[in-house]
């Protein structure tokens, strides 16, 4: 996948720089692995500032790469050799990356109004420096004279060459382009302030404008629209119509299971309402009570499962399972966020450092969880340089009171830590490939919906479980509920649950396949009560809320959830084989899916781990 940047506290897909492609590679050619020493093992990432520290910085590192670029493009052709163009570049942008991803963190955690503008300032100025740097020609040209013989350095060389391709672009397509991409800049920036201040209605009006500058600069790529673009870049064989085939019949299923659900539930509302013909997605969770008990008793179930607890839990759960011991270090900065370190296996120095916060918010109506990279995990001068990330879940509450953790609290929690394990536990020794901010193929969600299924186990939500005075463990009764429904506490049905990604995939596809700027709310309730038998009494608010499909790296490729979920699914497949805690199993999942992350193809990975001899029924394609 193309660079990606962090803007305001998500990861964003940076448009004009975005290309997917997929290198496939035999592991026989790589060295995935380093036992050079780490750093002192200090404070990782700066995270405290005071007003006006932030814009000073800001400027030097921009200063500072701007002229390491600018020697890195002077050097005369015939002395260029893959270190001092490939990996020196490397080490530029992931020394920039250090430097100024963080800005985007300390926008979301800092108390003080000065440095959290400072901070949401400094993330704008990076990324159109950044904006730039991609387009410069000379960095692309001093690319193409250098033909790397080795398999990971190929794959670093076609990385790099893949995120400058369009510094190649005719100098006008390229002016217009950085006219498109400001804009639209500018939208997200505006869409996401709306969000966070809670004015999600006024993004309405942004999202034609949104959806029709991403048209506008595929065109200028001469793509008919940005889902073909998107497509063409996925590394997957395919065009549009056959997609939209595929994702249509491999629906059907649970689409016919989800309109069964929902007439259940619509012979159960006539009993009051005799003249009723549709059952609206908000009516579900009171209907569903009179049903049947299947309604999980959220309050009962989160007194099991208190946030501190579950952080140790967890951590030790991973612990057990990838035989990597994860240890907190004091960290008294922000009060609430907790730092935690990670050895290298089998040594005392440092694999990667990651930052944990679980927080309440009074403004919010429903669980979220973000993983920030700060920091990509490489070799530098003779050292391992450890990755630094950090994971933050917001549920709703009350700041000040205890956090207990629902059921799908749990799973968003779940969720973020896998993307967090991808990053922390690469050891490629090129930053550019061991970020988990992109994945070769696109396969960005793989090891988030893998570490997932883990939570619908007996085994880890009995691990997981305790009440905080007295450490009674959760009960069968309750923990079934929660495997039944996969933590869905609304009552949905498993049709539903399984059919949801086929709608937002398809709704993504019509989105942004060039249907000059729909009616959008129309375009939602029409697919969704197309795939899941209910009506979307809540459409307006969903679409508005959910900014997957519009300020997001996940905009045009949602559907690439189905297939990662898939992926996901056969991975955890060895582990229900060889049993969910099986240690074994862990340390060979950590060797040979999570080492290699990023430098290798997510399907050969996964092919190696379940030990296939080709990819039939991994990960698959349209064909």
């Amino acid at each position: 996948m193309g660079r990606q940047i962090i803007i305001a506290g998500v990861v964003t897909l940076l448009l004009i720089i975005t290309a997917l492609s997929v290198i496939w590679f035999s592991t026989d050619d790589h060295t995935l692995q380093t036992r050079l020493a780490s750093p002192d093992t200090g404070d990782p990432i700066r995270l405290t500032y005071t007003a006006g520290e932030i814009p000073d910085e800001i400027n030097q590192s921009i200063a500072d790469t701007t002229r390491d670029l600018d020697d890195l493009a002077a050097m005369p052709d015939p002395s260029r050799n893959f270190t001092n163009t490939d990996v020196r570049l490397d080490e530029i942008l992931a020394d920039f990356d250090e430097k100024t991803l963080k800005y985007s963190l300390v926008a979301e955690i800092s108390t003080d109004p000065a440095v959290k503008s400072d901070a949401e300032q400094a993330s704008y100025h990076r990324d159109e420096f950044l904006n730039a740097v991609y387009l410069r020609e000379d960095i692309a040209h001093a690319l193409s004279r250098v033909t790397p013989d080795q398999g990971i350095d190929r794959e670093l060389h076609n990385r790099l060459t893949d995120d400058f391709s369009l510094a190649l672009i005719q100098e006008d397509v390229t002016d217009e382009m950085t006219n498109l991409s400001e804009n639209l800049s500018g939208r997200g920036s505006a869409y996401l302030a709306n969000q966070h201040d809670g004015n999600a209605s006024l993004n309405l009006p942004l999202i034609p404008e949104i959806v029709s500058l991403r048209e506008q600069i595929t065109a200028l790529l001469g793509y008919d629209s940005f889902a073909d673009y998107q497509i063409a870049h996925s590394g997957v064989p395919l065009d549009r119509n056959r997609l939209l085939s595929y994702l249509y019949t491999a629906s059907v299923p649970s689409s016919r299971a989800s309109h069964e659900e929902a007439a259940e539930l619509l012979r159960e509302k006539q009993k009051t309402e005799p003249g009723a013909s549709a059952v609206y997605d908000y009516e579900v969770p009171s209907l569903r009570s009179g049903l049947s008990s299947r309604v999980n008793d959220t309050s009962a179930i989160s007194a099991f499962f208190p946030a501190e607890n579950v952080v140790e839990r967890l951590n030790d759960l991973v612990s057990e399972i990838f035989g990597i011991p994860i240890s907190p270090v004091t960290f008294a900065e922000y009060p609430g966020i907790h730092l935690f370190r990670i050895p290298r296996p089998n040594s005392s120095d440092t694999q990667a450092w990651f930052y944990l916060w679980i927080r309440q918010e009074n403004s919010i109506g429903s669980t979220s969880g973000k993983t920030y990279f700060l920091r990509a995990g490489h070799e530098s001068n003779g050292k391992w340089i450890p990755p630094v990330s950090a994971l933050i879940v917001s549920v709703p509450g009350t700041r000040g009171r205890e956090i207990n953790l629902s059921p799908v609290d749990l799973q968003v929690l779940f969720h973020e830590y896998g993307h967090l394990l991808r990053h922390s536990l690469a050891t490629g020794r090129y930053a550019t490939l061991s970020s988990g901010a992109r994945d070769p193929g696109g396969y960005s969600e793989v090891y988030s919906l893998f570490f997932e299924q883990f939570l619908w186990t007996p085994e880890v939500l009995d691990h997981m479980s305790g009440k905080k005075q007295t450490g009674g463990g959760l009960p069968s009764s309750l923990r079934d509920q929660i495997i039944a429904g996969h933590g869905e506490e609304a009552g949905w049905g498993s049709g539903y649950i399984q059919v949801y990604p086929y709608f937002l995939s398809l709704l993504d596809l019509e989105i942004h396949s060039g249907n000059r700027t729909p009616d959008f709310i129309s375009l939602y309730d029409r697919v969704y009560q197309n795939l899941t038998g209910y009506r979307a009494g809540s459409g307006p608010s969903s679409l508005l809320l959910n900014p997957a499909f519009f300020i997001s790296d996940n905009a045009g490729i949602y559907w690439h959830y189905v297939l990662d979920d898939t992926c996901a699914k056969e991975i955890f497949s060895r582990f229900q084989r060889d049993g969910v805690l099986n240690q074994s199993t862990g340390i060979a999942c950590r060797q040979q899916l999570f080492e290699p992350a990023g430098s290798v193809n997510t399907p050969v990975l996964i092919r190696n781990f379940l030990n296939r001899s080709d990819d039939s029924g991994i990960c698959p394609g349209i064909t």
